[in-house]
């Protein structure tokens, strides 16, 4: 039976489609049971290019096919032109803000070193790549898949961190009784800086959302210990500001002052309402690049708790998420060391391949 062209990418179409449907089905089904997972990136990021695909095979086969090719056209062109100006004033941006209001070590720079060394490395591989015979070529090629890998892996981290904050933005109307903030690096040793502020200040003005919404009051557990150069507790500090600023009282506060790292601070918490002989089950409130990183990490000990976000200043948040981001593959090492493996593996077969038939 002979297909027409128009007949088969609408058939091409509905499949993509329908494959379409089903991953948003499976990311709001995903995102009710249990949103802390990086599946929910893959989940929205194939529903958005199968959906893509699908649009493209249905419009080949309508009359505003041509309208429809010109209009990408225009808006990939435009992308393709202004996407870099705005990348470019971004990395400037940053590195200017962080420069002059943040303290000048490598980890605050590391947006714009990984950026200069993702560049230098990509123009190292042309270069690099004209002079070598096909055999070293074929080696390497590992890098490329390997960088390749990279960018979803960040693309993917960045797509499941924003849906999970969405979906929490919307859960602030189905609140929990006990929430914990998570501590921060005080300044001078003893003082709340901006960015632990904004930590309290979320916390608290969500419990005052939540004792609107229930009859049961809510309680704080201000999180985090003692660091070598800190002359108070964190958790001490947080309430000292909380009590200070916002009036809130020591009979509705918990001080967690144990913690040194965000895993510390959420089994030292959970411990304490196992002490308090009250459910395990808590909303934090930490920065909004780090929630979804911290709800990773509830997860994976067993606990019942998700998070919400204090926003970040824009020049801060690439930063801050590039960091989340390698502490997410030093989660998941191993995973990503036997994909690195794979691939390295692939260009020695494709080299020794290349070997013996050319």
């Amino acid at each position: 039976m002979h297909i027409s062209f128009e007949m088969g990418f609408t058939i091409l179409g509905t499949i993509f489609l329908i494959i379409a449907l089903s991953c948003l089905i499976g990311l709001i089904y995903q995102l009710k049971v249990e949103p802390r997972t990086l599946k929910i990136g893959i989940l929205a990021g194939s529903f958005f290019v199968s959906l893509f695909f699908s649009l493209q095979f249905i419009f080949f086969v309508t009359k505003i096919r041509t309208f429809a090719i010109r209009s990408e056209i225009i808006i990939l062109t435009l992308i393709s032109a202004i996407f870099p100006f705005i990348f470019a004033w971004y990395i400037l941006y940053q590195l200017i803000k962080v420069w002059y209001r943040e303290a000048h070590t490598l980890s605050n720079l590391l947006l714009t070193l990984a950026v200069f060394a993702y560049i230098v490395l990509l123009v190292l591989l042309g270069v690099v790549n004209q002079k070598l015979p096909l055999w070293g070529k074929r080696i390497l090629m590992f890098m490329p898949l390997s960088m390749a890998y990279l960018t979803f892996t960040f693309l993917n981290f960045f797509l499941s961190s924003y849906i999970y904050g969405l979906k929490m933005n919307f859960k602030r109307k189905l609140p929990t009784q006990w929430l914990v903030t998570l501590g921060a690096g005080l300044i001078n040793g003893n003082q709340v800086g901006k960015l632990l502020a904004s930590r309290i200040d979320a916390t608290i003005n969500q419990a005052k959302r939540n004792d609107d919404l229930t009859d049961k009051e809510s309680m704080i557990i201000f999180s985090g210990g003692q660091g070598i150069k800190e002359t108070t507790s964190e958790a001490q500090a947080m309430f000292d500001y909380a009590r200070k600023k916002s009036h809130w009282p020591l009979a509705k506060s918990r001080l967690e002052t144990k913690s040194r790292n965000t895993r510390e601070n959420l089994v030292y918490s959970a411990q304490l309402l196992s002490q308090e002989k009250q459910k395990v089950e808590f909303t934090f409130c930490t920065s909004d690049y780090h929630v979804f990183r911290a709800a990773l990490l509830s997860k994976r000990l067993g606990i019942a708790a998700n998070g919400i976000g204090s926003k970040t200043p824009l020049y801060y948040r690439g930063t801050a998420f590039l960091r989340e981001y390698i502490a997410i593959l030093v989660m998941n090492k191993k995973r990503h060391l036997i994909v690195a493996f794979i691939f390295f593996l692939i260009s020695i077969i494709s080299a020794l391949y290349s070997v013996f038939t050319y």
